[in-house]
């Protein structure tokens, strides 16, 4: 399985020394620590869709509860899915993301042994079955809250590899966008 820090440095100024990648026993502990996630599907007309779900974690895996319908439907066509938790702490936010494959899971025996009967859904909706999401990759990032970044933005394809971190001539930079500054509401005097 890869982790984040395995993956490659990507072109284009991405770097910053305030964030940093996590290893993959600290994020599976976070997932496990987490309380709610989202589980991200595409439907059969290829568009995303995410679910805010309950889940625990079981020998690698990721597990929800779901009742019957979208979720259980779109994971049948398109097993592919992501799975996102995040959070914060005095120090630090983190965000830890989970690709894989999901499949419901319809063993007995396996629901008693991985100990489902300990995930209660937060909804008042009945969700009988079970879907195991098996991690292909695991990636995460923890940033420092207290650096605060600001700098322009750039109305530029963000495509190949650009590098808007190092310093530009005015003649490179993109034109700046116009703007009017607000009319004043009349004093009362006329015009």
């Amino acid at each position: 399985m890869m982790t984040d820090a395995e993956s490659p440095h990507l072109p284009g100024g991405d770097e910053d020394s305030s964030r940093f990648s996590l290893g993959e026993d600290e994020c599976w502990a976070l997932i496990e620590a987490a309380g709610l996630g989202r589980l991200a599907v595409i439907r059969s007309d290829g568009h995303p869709d995410i679910f805010p779900v309950n889940h625990h974690v079981h020998e690698g895996s990721i597990l929800i509860r779901s009742a019957r319908g979208s979720k259980l439907d779109i994971i049948a066509e398109n097993p592919r899915v992501a799975f996102e938790v995040d959070g914060e702490d005095d120090a630090s936010r983190w965000s830890v993301v989970v690709r894989g494959t999901a499949a419901q899971v319809t063993s007995e025996m396996e629901l008693q042994r991985i100990g489902i009967s300990q995930l209660a859904s937060r909804t008042p909706t009945w969700k009988p079955f079970v879907v195991r999401i098996a991690a292909d990759a695991v990636s995460g990032r923890r940033f420092d809250v207290s650096i605060e970044t600001a700098g322009p933005v750039y109305a530029v394809p963000a495509t190949g590899a650009i590098d808007i971190s190092r310093s530009r001539s005015r003649a490179d930079r993109p034109s700046p966008i116009p703007h009017f500054s607000p009319s004043r509401p009349n004093d009362g005097g006329t015009a």
